[in-house]
């Protein structure tokens, strides 16, 4: 890991992509970020951004205010491999990878990726579907082949929630806010998973 050395920002935002199957939406999030960067409106914080660039790999990104031509630019700082027995820790252990290569007196959290977000997980093994109803009438239930619920990421990447706020916890920080731009991540129940966090 290339730590990259300036003056500690006030404040490090590290923007954590999941998976792949949205990449072309993760790279337009990016150019966004760049052109909002443009204005320089980083001031003394740092951005960071760790994207999948496959199945087994990603790479972790400086977006910065490039001031000689006045414009959003990144740097990408290393890669990393995205191990196939992903859980909590390793997400953890990699989040705390990023405070390394950019240290700070805060930290604050972009995710991006699928979620099912709070409904009972559905064993990977099959089993009898979650069925939110009144008496005998389900008003809810997964399609066969559905994403399993409580989950965040995709395929090799998918966290239980309470295994993504274990995650967090394990950088022992507790991040000035979470931004999701993962669906279901605004239930309160998931909200309330992540109490701790923020």
């Amino acid at each position: 890991i290339k730590v990259v050395q300036c003056a500690v920002p006030d404040r490090t935002i590290l923007a954590y992509f999941f998976g792949t199957s949205l990449s072309y939406f993760f790279d337009i999030n990016i150019d966004c970020m760049k052109q909002a960067i443009a204005f320089d409106i980083l001031g003394n914080d740092r951005l960071l951004v760790l994207v999948q660039t496959s199945h087994s790999k990603g790479v972790i990104k400086e977006l910065y205010y490039d001031s000689s031509s006045k414009q959003g630019a990144e740097n990408i700082i290393c890669e990393i491999d995205i191990p196939s027995s992903f859980d909590g820790d390793i997400f953890g252990e990699t989040l705390s990878k990023m405070m390394q290569i950019a240290p700070a007196d805060n930290y604050a959290l972009i995710v991006g990726g699928h979620s099912t977000a709070w409904l009972p997980n559905i064993p990977a093994s099959g089993g009898t579907p979650f069925k939110v109803g009144y008496g005998y009438r389900p008003n809810w239930s997964p399609a066969i082949g559905a994403e399993i619920t409580r989950t965040i990421g995709e395929n090799n990447v998918k966290l239980n929630i309470e295994d993504f706020a274990a995650g967090l916890s394990a950088t022992n920080q507790v991040f000035d806010w979470i931004y999701f731009d993962v669906c279901f991540m605004s239930s309160i129940e998931a909200s309330y998973a992540l109490r701790n966090n923020t």
